[in-house]
């Protein structure tokens, strides 16, 4: 499914009018009937309902819906907060119909006003502004917003939460923490990123008539990594005669002397996620405590130094297909510089794709200074989490929190890469394209999830797939494994822990039962 931004769903909107013939008046009826739905279904105990409504066509969706909810036998009124000239034709009809089918239309002009209609309710349907408006909410739609917030009733938000921008940045002023939202079409890319993902509650997507060929156009640069998305990259198809060098063979260069632990899982990930061969290069004390701890992990051993040459001649003594590296990297001196000479030398080898992570983002970031650009000849991913952003971008953690997926974009277009921006609803960027994860949860905070991400990403990378399909894919069955985890042991969790449900996140199946 795609999420789209105002610009977007605006041109939809337009187009299904203009270039289909849909009236707007069967859309904005169709919005109202899917309100009525959700209220019938989600809250039928609810049986006195305010519809709150604004003068742009959100409001005329909220009319639309009050009207329905009357005919069903809910005691429903409209409230509005808006100018009545500014309704379009639609809304105004809407107005007309709940007026004559004698649906109470309470026009509030102050504070009071929204109070007193406010009591005496079992829900609030959140009509007041839409997926057009901009900026903070001002005058008396600022203080409706207020004062639902403060009601303490059940909110359902027609299309989107009253004040949440629709493009992913923050809110500019407050907006409505809805219970539920219903949206048309399809979600909008503030409802689907954070923090606009926390206003809006639980989502349904309704279908009101916009034609197929325009919410599912490759025009639209936005699709959300979910169980669909994962099953059309067919991440597990296999030849019967497939054998371990056609699944690839992956490089982790990491877990320098005192951070084994960060290599090791990030290989033992990639093996659970299906990698055909695995290497971790490491310092030589740093190797004997991971030789032999998974025994189809293979181990060698850096050079001091680093000697060039001898680096030279370890890294195309094989073929390596994927590097990976940064896990327990380390940053002293020394691993600066092998981070730097993997980087010089990578064109010389047949090494096809590069993740970054962890601390070859620091060493990567420190050298940004004097140009990012990265090596010619190989497909890089980069998977910053804020902090690593903030250092990559010059830019302060709040701001990239504010507005992730344009931070997103920023760090694909300065690094001539494929982003992955972890967080919440972790974002993956490569060129103009933009995947929002929707898997997770709160138990991945912890130290060590991010290495089992890096070594699923990896595995993936020597897939059939492109550098942005594997960052997506990764980054959803990292998500997804947590999700299993909590639902089978509760809140707490430690990295490893997540290892044993890689192979279900990417089949999507249950365990087998005892």
């Amino acid at each position: 499914m795609k999420a789209v931004t105002a610009a977007e769903m605006s041109g939809i909107d337009r187009r299904a009018i203009e270039e289909y013939g849909v009236p707007q008046e069967l859309l904005m009826g169709y919005a109202g009937r899917e309100v009525c739905s959700y209220v019938m279904s989600e809250f039928s105990e609810a049986e006195r309902i305010c519809v709150f409504c604004g003068d742009g066509n959100n409001g005329g969706d909220g009319f639309a819906a009050a009207y329905l909810l009357s005919n069903v036998g809910k005691s429903v009124k409209a409230v509005f907060a808006g100018d009545e000239r500014k309704l379009s034709s639609a809304s105004a009809i809407f107005l007309s119909i709940c007026r004559k089918s004698s649906v109470p239309v309470i026009a509030v002009t102050d504070r009071e006003d929204v109070v007193r209609e406010l009591d005496s309710t079992d829900l609030i349907v959140d009509s007041v502004l839409g997926t057009g408006t901009s900026g903070a909410p001002r005058g008396l739609k600022a203080e409706a917003v207020t004062l639902i917030n403060q009601s303490g009733l059940p909110v359902l938000s027609v299309d989107i939460p009253s004040g949440l921008p629709s493009d992913g940045h923050a809110p500019e002023g407050e907006a409505v923490k809805a219970s539920a939202t219903v949206t048309f079409g399809l979600p909008k890319l503030g409802m689907v990123v954070m923090p606009g993902r926390e206003y809006c509650g639980k989502v349904a997507v309704a279908d009101i008539g916009f034609p197929l060929p325009l919410v599912d156009s490759s025009d639209l640069g936005c699709s959300l990594i979910d169980r669909g998305y994962i099953s059309r990259l067919q991440l597990n198809p296999l030849r019967s005669d497939t054998h371990k060098g056609e699944r690839g063979h992956l490089l982790v260069m990491g877990g320098f002397d005192g951070m084994e632990g960060a290599a090791i899982l990030a290989a033992e990930a990639a093996l659970e996620a299906g990698v055909g061969m695995v290497t971790v290069m490491t310092t030589c004390s740093s190797r004997n405590v991971i030789a032999g701890r998974q025994p189809e992990i293979m181990t060698v051993s850096l050079p001091a130094g680093p000697d060039e040459s001898e680096f030279r001649a370890l890294i195309q003594s094989r073929r390596y297909d994927v590097v990976l590296a940064g896990p327990g990297m380390g940053r002293s001196e020394y691993s600066r510089s092998v981070f730097h000479l993997l980087l010089k030398l990578i064109p010389e080898t047949q090494v096809q794709r590069v993740l970054l992570d962890a601390d070859a983002l620091f060493h990567y970031e420190a050298s940004c200074s004097s140009g990012c650009a990265l090596p010619e000849g190989a497909g890089f991913l980069i998977t910053p989490h804020f902090m690593e952003a903030s250092r990559i971008l010059g830019e302060g953690i709040a701001q990239i929190k504010a507005d992730r997926p344009a931070a997103a974009r920023r760090l694909a277009e300065m690094t001539g890469s494929a982003v992955l921006l972890k967080g919440p609803a972790s974002i993956a960027v490569s060129g103009q394209t933009m995947n929002i994860n929707t898997s997770g949860n709160p138990v991945l905070a912890t130290g060590g999830t991010g290495d089992v991400l890096a070594g699923i990403a990896a595995a993936f990378l020597l897939r059939d797939i492109s550098v942005l399909d594997a960052a997506s894919a990764a980054a959803f069955v990292h998500g997804a494994a947590a999700d299993i985890f909590r639902e089978e042991n509760g809140p707490v969790m430690k990295s490893s822990d997540l290892l044993r449900y890689i192979r279900r996140a990417i089949t999507g199946r249950p365990a087998a039962a005892n």
